[in-house]
């Protein structure tokens, strides 16, 4: 959802030009929620404790995943690149809630 709506903005941002800060601002308030979220995701995987080490390896494995996936995604901000950004914390989030599913 918050792809489709940053990908509107953008659109929105091209006919009227003078709405460009608001659109922004907008736009990093959708950002900045799902970096949250995908921040908290993946702390509460790394709290998760679990006394079977194969299955420690595996949410390991996937907290890792859901690590670059963030750092892509802040990478995309950091490009000006929100839509992009938006798929990677979604990505990070998937990750991190696979991390929990398993102990």
């Amino acid at each position: 959802m918050e792809k489709a709506a940053v990908l509107m903005l953008r659109t929105a941002k091209k006919i009227d030009s003078t709405i460009e800060d608001k659109i922004g601002a907008v736009t990093d308030k959708l950002t900045k929620a799902d970096d949250l979220l995908a921040t908290i995701a993946i702390e509460d995987a790394r709290a998760t404790e679990v006394a079977d080490p194969q299955k420690q390896k595996i949410i390991d494995k996937e907290i890792a995943k859901a690590e670059k996936e963030l750092e892509k995604a802040r990478r995309y901000l950091e490009e000006d690149r929100p839509d992009s950004a938006i798929n990677h914390f979604k990505l990070a989030w998937v990750c991190a809630q696979k991390a929990l599913k398993i102990p």
